[in-house]
């Protein structure tokens, strides 16, 4: 489901939902990514609101994620990973095509 909640900032934008879980995914989407990837630096990633909204749900014990992605593809951070810097070259070699990404997605909630 894609959510557009102008009224209630920090909900991401979709939730997808399967036999198995749910899970919340915040996308991002950068043409450029800096040397050092840190999805909690407000200027460049998560809002406050973003962050906290999935701070709040992960410790509720929800599924949440932040689905960043570029030119050369995506990835998904999951959970306590959405709070650790990445290298950016970490990112290009785990980076897969967005269809990648919406069958993973596809496999967590229903396996």
């Amino acid at each position: 489901m894609k959510l557009n909640m102008r009224m209630v900032q920090g909900i991401p934008d979709c939730w997808y939902s399967g036999t198995k879980t749910d899970l919340w995914v915040e996308w991002k989407y950068k043409k450029q990514l800096p040397a050092t990837i840190d999805l909690t630096d407000k200027k460049n990633f998560l809002t406050a609101n973003q962050e906290l909204w999935l701070r709040q749900r992960h410790e509720e014990g929800r599924n949440v994620a932040v689905g960043l992605g570029t030119t050369k593809g995506g990835v998904l951070y999951f959970a306590g990973d959405i709070w650790l810097p990445k290298d950016r070259e970490d990112f290009f070699l785990d980076a897969v095509p967005a269809r990648e990404l919406a069958r993973l997605i596809k496999l967590f909630v229903s396996a």
